[in-house]
């Protein structure tokens, strides 16, 4: 349904998603990566990160939920891409904003600050 609340996306290549995956334990879990290529079968995805509840400070020193991301495939070699089977995947959606610029500066090889200022 292309209406402008619910958008037609049925290829995702060289974009960055959200996926919600049912793992082996009966566990949904949620990813953040960059979309490759797809096929019937399989998606296959580049730097796949974790996405975790963490405690975080807040600027008043008090800890709150955040987000945090991790590597899914910890001994995976990280240049190459992650094939995940479509049966696997529950929801894909577009990440937001926030999201896809925090892991592309994670999983970029150049890290740039945030805010730009004197290095000392």
């Amino acid at each position: 349904m292309a209406d402008g609340l619910h958008p037609t996306v049925t290829n995702f290549d060289n974009q960055v998603v959200t996926m919600k995956l049912l793992a082996g334990d009966h566990r949904i879990i949620e990813l953040i990566a960059k979309v490759v290529s797809s096929n019937e079968k399989s998606r296959w995805v580049l730097n796949p990160q974790l996405l975790q509840a963490v405690p975080m400070k807040n600027a008043k020193g008090e800890t709150e939920t955040g987000i945090g991301m991790s590597n899914f495939m910890v001994a995976g070699d990280q240049s190459r891409p992650v094939e995940i089977e479509r049966g696997n995947i529950m929801a894909t959606q577009l990440a937001n904003k926030d999201a896809a610029e925090e892991y592309i500066r994670l999983t970029s090889a150049l890290i740039t600050p945030s805010k730009p200022g004197l290095i000392t």
